[in-house]
């Protein structure tokens, strides 16, 4: 399994948004600290299956080859 760095934001009064720095255009949105985990995985599911431009790049780069 691979990890993946997750930056959470969260101001007030709105949901908690999750960017990761390592995939360019992946992100997500949670309503409660005990959905992220759920978004997180649904979020990146989505990336690598919709493999934009440099999705290859990142994996093998995150992968170390």
């Amino acid at each position: 399994m691979r990890n993946y760095t997750i930056i959470i934001h969260h101001d007030t009064d709105s949901a908690y948004g999750l960017t990761f720095p390592d995939l360019p255009g992946c992100f997500a949105a949670a309503d409660s600290w005990d959905e992220i985990p759920a978004a997180a995985a649904e979020a990146l599911d989505l990336w690598f299956e919709d493999e934009p431009d440099g999705a290859s790049a990142a994996r093998r780069e995150l992968s170390g080859r």
